[in-house]
């Protein structure tokens, strides 16, 4: 399995408890939104750029939603997409260019105020995930498990990010990774 990230914002830990709130993005100043992007290639020709706009901060539980005043664009060497609703206030778009060094910029175009377009990443060197964990089913409770991936090395500081799509057994969590040690 090989992939690369970037994140063109703060990474956040977004496991919020309680209420999802909305509003139109109209009602919100530029300055006022937090637009939250990651850029996630799980292969040189498959790209997904995803954005959240939250109003306030990357804590909040009020997310932004585009109006017709307002259009959230991403692009990649010159291919410009405009970026679609996944759920409330999550916008998502998606390329075919991966290559290391390939920059990545999310604009948020405004009719009422400032365009946010100083957005941008380039993404990293891809490595792979070499760790071997078998066909048998791990226990949370009775194993260990190492990650591992190849090249290591950098000297970059990395994000264990473990997720759960199917909204399963586990909450999301981030581990920092200081330095490119090459396993967690």
């Amino acid at each position: 399995m090989s992939w690369t990230k970037i994140a063109l914002a703060p990474a956040a830990l977004l496991a919020l408890a309680g209420c999802k709130e909305t509003t139109s993005s109209c009602n919100i100043r530029t300055a006022g939104l937090a637009m939250l992007t990651e850029v996630t290639a799980t292969s040189a020709s498959s790209v997904r750029v995803k954005t959240t706009l939250l109003v306030g901060g990357i804590k909040s539980n009020t997310y932004a939603i585009l109006d017709s005043c307002d259009a959230l664009y991403a692009e990649a060497d010159g291919d410009r997409k405009a970026m679609s609703a996944i759920e409330d206030g999550v916008y998502q778009a998606t390329f075919d260019a991966g290559d290391e060094d390939t920059e990545y910029r999310v604009i948020l175009e405004r009719k009422q105020d400032e365009t946010a377009d100083a957005n941008s990443g380039k993404l990293p060197a891809p490595f792979t995930i070499t760790s071997d964990f078998g066909s048998d089913p791990i226990s949370r409770a009775n194993d260990t498990v190492e990650l591992t991936w190849d090249p290591a090395g950098s000297g970059d500081d990395m994000t264990l990010t473990l997720a759960d799509d199917t909204a399963g057994c586990f909450f999301d969590k981030d581990i920092n990774v200081p330095g490119d040690s090459g396993s967690y």
